[in-house]
């Protein structure tokens, strides 16, 4: 745990810098000397924005080893010293007034917040996927610049993610220690500070939308995420983020920063970012959409100019590394592919891959046969069945909350509340668009999080905060009661499954590799290389390490740096 907290705080010294440098250029707050938590989560994601694409275009000439970090190292240190000279290293503050008492005592729910985070950053990564092909595809970021054709030897690891390409960069695997996994956690109690704003707001009186949605956020991080805190899986970033950009969003309809114009621009490019990380994200775009027809309304193109400019310097080392891991654009995406390469995966592979996921999304355990016989009616019946009841409540709920939304019009109070929130569609459209595209692709729950729970918690807040506004003195003395008990039942449940006493003596310092499992020698067409034994996954080691032999892949050249191709 010593190790984790140290790792964190330089972590947070590389990145906020980046964030304090650019902000200035598009957030009037930047004349302000004190900001808020909303300017540090802020500063904080576009830190990592900028610094992931930096780290992803230089991922095309060179593996992300020590050379890299050490230069982003020098840039980090280059910038604070300016920020320093110029007298703009922000200093931070949160006006909340002040305190009673059940706001003090709830300050105890962020300190075993952050204990229960901390306990389980440090155990083994739980995501199966990072055995499958997380841990792998970090590792040869780390050792290769971005490799022809890579899709070839594992399709998974042209699942490219410049979310594995940001966890090379703070591995820290040249220390020869081992490769460190700790950033989501960072992302993790960064996120859930900012939630936790809401909390104390709702439990001392407040009833904004945007501060009851953090108290739900703060909540779900617990109920949903706590095995996806230490890996570098690329779900638990996705759904943090839409859950961010649903409250600043929410915050923005609100009026809250109307003092502080340029928080939209930000964020339009925060979302463009998520995108980058899992292509699943993409209706959170709908959000950049939202901030470009306000802007041409208000005749100001400059921003939206801008805000295109961010998109090709995000997008361009990612589509390069796109082309470059699986000779196709996006994958597995277009169907037509414009892009035409001697070591592009073969298009028929890459529609198998397309069925395969949303086969194993929708029924694992259904014979590929089986399936391909079912109506579609049928599938999505039994993975309805199939689901555990805290999922199944969660459907019911995004199937059932618009009817009292439409059985409470006829009431005026309802209408007007309604009336005076009617921006809030364009969020609560765009939660129920991904939602819906979810269904479509790949209805894995965990893919899911971000865009279910906003799409349900944006609801609710409005019927919570209608029935607080008609019976505000009973309910605002009842509501933090009956708020704070679920959250601690939460958290002590999430805090139990981290603590893992018979390891727990080995984290106090140093927080658990990844496993190691069986592998064995497998042939391709002109090499060999360890394979998979147990569940399909190679961890982090022995590297190169793929699922298992494919006699029609072969190797280009004589090293892997030069790459693999696929023969129909």
């Amino acid at each position: 745990m010593f190790i984790n907290l140290v790792i964190w705080f330089y972590q947070l010294f590389i990145i906020l810098p980046f964030g304090f440098f650019l902000l200035p250029f598009l957030d009037k707050r930047s004349i302000r000397s004190k900001y808020d938590l909303s300017f540090l989560i802020l500063a904080f994601l576009i830190g990592i924005t900028s610094l992931t694409t930096l780290t992803s275009f230089l991922s095309l000439f060179i593996n992300i080893g020590w050379q890299v970090h050490f230069f982003v190292l020098v840039t980090s240190v280059s910038i604070w010293a300016y920020l320093y000279r110029s007298k703009k290293i922000p200093t931070f503050w949160y006006q909340i007034g002040y305190l009673n008492k059940i706001q003090l005592i709830s300050f105890g729910l962020l300190f075993i917040s952050i204990f229960v985070i901390l306990f389980s950053a440090t155990t083994a990564p739980e995501n199966p996927d990072t055995g499958i092909y997380h841990a792998q595809a970090i590792r040869w970021i780390e050792t290769y610049k971005a490799v022809p054709g890579l899709g070839n030897l594992h399709s998974r690891f042209a699942y490219n993610s410049s979310w594995l390409v940001i966890n090379a960069l703070f591995s820290l695997s040249f220390l020869n220690v081992q490769s460190f996994h700790t950033l989501p956690s960072l992302l993790f109690i960064v996120s859930v500070i900012y939630f936790y704003s809401g909390v104390l707001k709702v439990i001392g009186g407040g009833r904004k939308l945007s501060d009851l949605i953090k108290f739900a956020f703060f909540v779900a991080s617990f109920l949903l995420l706590p095995k996806e805190i230490s890996s570098p899986g690329t779900d638990l970033p996705v759904t943090l983020i839409v859950w961010i950009i649903c409250s600043e969003w929410i915050r923005l309809i609100e009026g809250v920063n109307d003092n502080s114009e340029g928080v939209e621009y930000w964020l339009a490019i925060i979302s463009l970012f998520c995108t980058t990380i899992k292509l699943s994200s993409v209706p959170i775009l709908l959000f950049v959409v939202w901030v470009i027809v306000n802007e041409f309304k208000r005749k100001k193109y400059l921003p939206v100019l801008v805000i295109c400019f961010a998109a090709a310097i995000i997008y361009a080392p990612f589509i390069g590394r796109n082309i470059i891991l699986s000779g196709h654009l996006f994958y597995p995406g277009l169907k037509n592919d414009p892009i035409h390469v001697d070591w592009g995966i073969p298009s028929e592979w890459v529609e198998i891959e397309k069925s395969t996921i949303h086969r194993f999304a929708l029924l694992p355990r259904v014979d590929k046969n089986d399936f391909a016989t079912m109506t579609w009616q049928l599938q999505y019946k039994k993975w309805f069945y199939d689901q555990i009841p805290r999922h199944k409540t969660m459907l019911a709920f995004l199937t059932l909350i618009p009817l009292p939304m439409l059985l409470f019009l006829p009431i005026k109070s309802w209408r007007n509340l309604l009336n005076t929130h009617k921006q809030i569609l364009w969020p609560l459209g765009t939660m129920y668009t991904g939602v819906i595209f979810w269904l479509i692709t790949a209805p894995t729950f965990r893919f899911g999080y971000g865009f279910i729970l906003s799409a349900i918690v944006i609801p609710s807040a409005l019927f919570i905060n209608y029935f607080i506004s008609m019976n505000k003195k009973i309910i605002l003395m009842v509501f933090p009661f009956i708020s704070i008990l679920p959250t601690l039942l939460i958290l002590f449940n999430a805090g139990r499954g981290s603590i893992h006493p018979d390891t727990l003596m080995k984290r106090i310092l140093v927080p658990l590799d990844y496993p190691k499992w069986k592998t064995e020698e497998c042939n391709f067409g002109n090499f060999s290389t360890q394979c998979a034994v147990e569940w399909a996954s190679c961890w982090y080691d022995p590297f190169p390490c793929a699922l298992k032999g494919v006699p029609n892949v072969e190797m280009i050249g004589n090293d892997y740096s030069e790459g693999f191709r696929g023969i129909p």
